[in-house]
Order: structure tokens, then C-alpha cells, then sequence
């Protein structure tokens, strides 16, 4: 599945260091006693002893993958659900996520509940790890679609995540999904294509939302009033065309021949900035690239803009200038060829009524000409 929400991968890896790393222990721990897991259920209920009900889960998330840490899961449900004490709550989030899944247990429906917390750090934390199970609890599906309808917009793409997952075949989640394709809020929308995608597995509907990202500005629309939130959508718009990038190159090894077909159809968009991503995009895709072997960090971060937007001369070299280099083919190439893919750029870079479209073109013909010859 495509790693939609990238803000959410983040707050997944921030309290992931919560979890206690069993790896790093020197001897497997000895099995507890039911005796002795009542005994810290009990401390768990001190109501008044925030430091001992701490402990407590610490413990079990440091013995989570006993089985008769099950024991304390309906304390550990009970805490989440009416405890007043806001840390104590996403502490035992993270406590009955680690034990539900050591135990390979379906994602419990509290945790899905808790997304109505009524402080936001701990629908967050609900959030977060909800949406890392991959089976639920029956009765996931109500709240999901009540998440779905939140104030909240994290809240909103976090049901609609849960939906993807718990009910992918479900008509009304499925209609949901589609709705929110036209959320007020950037963020969710992008979202909703990302689940939709993961549903669907439609390759070309969420090509065609990725090059809007990369190339419309009205993306964006409707622009928020609170200045805050309007950067925060533009900056998560540049994480989006990031983790888009990752998702293109994936496509370009696993799955080539679709992204080839859904290029060439894009070429008869309405709109020009679809048909200028879409020839952009076929100048890109036809070059192999090492971007797909580095992981993703500074390297990565850097190399992007020249990957997505390579920015050379069109045309012969001018005299006196060293000749091009030849790039290597990739697996797009071919597919490209094979539905005469040069033929329409040629058309393009002389007929199409936007002259962004034709420039791209031109670069694009270009790039492709410059593709190394088979042997």
C-alpha cells in the first residue's frame, strides 16, 4: 500500500521509541505468573498513583508477548475509555497496541473509539497505531465512518484510513472515500486518494492526482483562511510530491507497462497542466534512474526536484558544446515505444494550444532521443 499520509508515518516513528526494543535484550524474559500479571493489573487501577500505574504499563508493554498478558487487556481498554488523566491514556494506547499486537490480536475497538478522545494528542496517538493493524475488531466499521464526518481533519483521515482497511469492499466506505476527494481540507483529500488507490489499485486515477499535486497550485483550493493552516498545507503538499516520487519509481520497476498506458492517455487531458505532468513525466520515467536504490533522507530530499524536474536544453547541442551524454534506458522506455510515444510528443510539440505543453514536449523528445541504443 502507498504510505499515504506521511505526517502520520512520522508521528508512528516519533512514539514507536515508546515501544520497548526486545531485541536489545541480553535473555528472553521469564514467562510471568498469572499471579503475578493480576498484580500489576491491580497497580494499573490505583487510580490515585500516577507513578505506580506508569510502571505498570511499562511492564506490560515490556512483557507483551506473554499470553497471559492478554489478561490486562480490559483494564487496559477501561483506562483508555474513562481515565481523566490525558497522559495516562496515550501511555496505555501505546500499552495495548504493543500487547494486541504481540498477540496477534485484531486491532481492539477502543483504540478505534479513542479516535473521539476528547483531547487531540491522544486521538493522535489512537490514530497512529490503529491504522498500523491490518484486521479489526467487529464494529470497527461505525465509528470508522463516524471518523470519517470529524471537525478534526486528522480525526477525518484517519477513519477514512480505517475504512480502507477494515472494509475495502464495503459500498458505503467506498462511497465515503470518494466523497472526500472533495474535503475542504488539502490534507484529507490527498488522503482519500492515497486509501482510495489502496483499495482500488487503480493505477491511473491516482497517477492523474499525483501530476495535479506536482503541477496545479489550485490543488490547494479551497486556501485556508488561517495563515497557519495554509502553510501547513503547502507544506504538505512538498511532502506529498516526495512520497509521490517513491510511489512513480516503484511503478517504473514493478509495474511499467501500466504507468506507460496511463501516460500516453493523459496526453489528451483537457486540462494543460495535466497534459504538460503527463509529458513531463513520460521525459522522466523513460530514463532509468538510481533514485530508487537510495533511501530516503538528505540524498534522496536533494536529488528529487532534478528527478521529477530535469531542467536541460532541448534541441541539438549548440556548436562548440560537448555532445549530450546517452542515458540509459528503463523499463517505461519500451512501453513507451511500442504505443509510438515520439510520434505524439512531435504533434504535441507543435499543435497543442499551451506553449508549457509544447516546451515539455520538446524537452521530452529530447531526453528520449538521447536514450541509449539497444546492442
Amino acid at each position: 500500500m502507498p504510505s499515504c499520509t506521511v505526517v502520520r508515518r512520522l508521528l508512528v516513528g516519533s512514539f514507536s521509541l515508546l515501544l520497548p526494543v526486545h531485541a536489545a535484550l541480553a535473555q528472553p524474559l521469564a514467562k510471568p505468573t498469572d499471579a503475578e500479571v493480576h498484580g500489576w493489573i491491580e497497580r494499573l487501577e490505583q487510580k490515585k498513583d500516577q507513578p505506580a500505574r506508569l510502571q505498570a504499563l511499562k511492564w506490560f508493554q515490556k512483557h507483551d508477548a506473554a499470553k497471559n498478558a492478554r489478561l490486562a487487556i480490559p483494564s487496559l481498554e477501561q483506562t483508555i475509555r474513562a481515565d481523566p488523566d490525558s497522559k495516562l491514556r496515550q501511555q496505555t494506547i501505546v500499552a495495548l497496541f504493543d500487547v494486541a499486537r504481540k498477540q496477534k490480536l485484531p486491532c481492539p475497538l477502543t483504540l478505534v473509539q479513542a479516535l473521539f478522545d476528547q483531547e487531540a494528542s491522544v486521538r493522535q496517538y489512537a490514530a497512529a497505531v490503529a491504522t498500523q493493524f491490518t484486521t479489526f475488531a467487529p464494529g470497527t466499521v461505525e465509528p470508522a465512518l463516524r471518523a470519517s464526518w470529524s471537525e478534526d481533519a486528522y480525526v477525518r483521515s484517519s477513519g477514512l484510513h480505517l475504512l480502507a482497511l477494515a472494509a475495502p469492499r464495503d459500498e458505503k466506505a467506498l462511497a465515503v472515500l470518494e466523497t472526500a476527494k472533495n474535503d475542504r481540507s488539502f490534507q484529507v483529500r490527498h488522503d482519500a486518494y492515497c486509501f482510495k488507490f489502496q483499495v482500488s489499485d487503480r493505477l491511473d486515477e491516482y497517477l492523474a492526482w499525483l501530476i495535479r499535486v506536482q503541477e496545479d497550485e489550485s490543488v490547494l483550493q479551497p486556501i485556508p483562511n488561517d495563515e497557519e493552516l495554509r502553510k501547513r498545507e503547502e507544506y504538505y503538499r512538498s511532502l506529498y510530491i516526495l512520497h509521490g516520487t517513491r510511489t512513480i519509481l516503484d511503478w517504473c520497476e514493478k509495474r511499467p507497462d501500466e504507468l506507460a498506458a496511463a501516460l500516453v492517455q493523459l496526453l489528451d487531458h483537457k486540462s494543460p497542466a495535466m497534459r504538460h505532468g503527463a509529458v513531463r513525466l513520460i521525459g522522466v520515467t523513460a530514463v532509468k534512474s538510481d533514485l530508487s536504490n537510495t533511501e530516503v533522507g538528505k540524498e534522496y530530499l536533494s536529488k528529487v526536484p532534478s528527478y521529477l524536474f530535469p531542467d536541460s536544453e532541448s534541441g541539438a547541442s549548440k556548436p562548440g558544446n560537448p555532445p549530450k551524454p546517452r542515458l540509459e534506458k528503463s523499463k517505461v522506455a519500451a512501453c513507451l515505444e511500442k504505443r509510438k510515444v515520439r510520434e505524439r510528443l512531435d504533434k504535441l510539440s507543435k499543435n497543442d494550444p499551451d506553449r508549457a505543453v509544447q516546451g515539455a514536449a520538446l524537452l521530452a523528445l529530447d531526453r528520449l532521443a538521447r536514450l541509449q541504443v539497444e546492442p
